[in-house]
């Protein structure tokens, strides 16, 4: 996965195109290159915190096509160099579009699975690792272990009691989220949260929002020590003399 600004990078012989080409060498043949291209005609900001889009205003905005959609330049003028390159993929999901280049990048820009329902009733994964791919691992990325990602004394009472048997049909509607748009709309799934509680009080119950406006908290992200062992990919850079970005 790479994300870069081209101005950090600097002037390079060969412009982006260069470093596309560099970076597909350094993963090889068998590795598979990642970039978050979004869309430029995202209509992120005008359905933001859940405010809805007038009629009119829908009807007449662009529809996304992988094919031809140009990325948002505020996430890195490089994606467009990603999308651009022979063989690159795109995912189909109007904002968080995801593109890649390599053997895996048809796997990783297809319409995915829900966790519970492909992974752990088929035995992909387990129920340990769905609960760490939903709940610590983030609390981890983000500083907030341990009082967020797990169930100690002191840490936060955020716990989702989980329902295995109940067999549900996804409906956007229902999500209580803050966009208009899941790409698993109508999908029959079995599985689904039965209560979720936040800091011990009960907010939802399977399909019901029993919250309030007022009842989350900010909490500011943690940065976390870097790592003293420096990874093969800050050795090459270093050694092509590119500066070091990582805080």
């Amino acid at each position: 996965m790479v994300h870069a600004s081209l101005k950090a990078v600097g002037p390079v012989e060969g412009g982006a195109s260069a470093i596309v080409a560099v970076l597909l060498d350094a993963v090889g043949p068998s590795g598979t290159l990642m970039g978050y291209a979004s869309w430029d005609l995202s209509p992120y900001e005008e359905t933001l915190n859940g405010a809805p889009m007038p009629d009119e205003l829908r009807r007449a905005w662009p529809p996304f096509d992988p094919a031809t959609a140009r990325t948002y330049p505020g996430f890195g003028l490089l994606n467009q160099f990603l999308v651009d390159a022979p063989g690159a993929r795109r995912s189909a999901h109007p904002d968080a579009s995801m593109v890649a280049i390599g053997p895996l990048s048809e796997t990783l820009t297809e319409p995915h699975r829900l966790g519970q329902e492909e992974g752990v009733m088929t035995g992909r994964i387990d129920i340990n690792r769905f609960v760490a791919l939903n709940s610590t691992n983030a609390a981890k990325i983000y500083g907030l272990y341990p009082r967020k990602g797990t169930i100690a004394v002191g840490s936060d009472a955020d716990l989702c009691i989980w329902d295995d048997q109940c067999e549900t049909v996804i409906d956007n509607d229902r999500l209580h989220h803050s966009i208009d748009y899941t790409p698993y709309q109508g999908s029959r799934i079995k599985g689904w949260p039965a209560i979720t509680l936040l800091r011990g009080e009960v907010i939802a119950e399977y399909h019901t929002l029993c919250g309030k406006p007022g009842d989350g908290q900010f909490l500011p992200a943690k940065k976390r020590p870097r790592s003293k062992t420096q990874t093969p990919t800050e050795a090459e850079l270093a050694r092509l003399g590119v500066p070091d970005l990582v805080e």
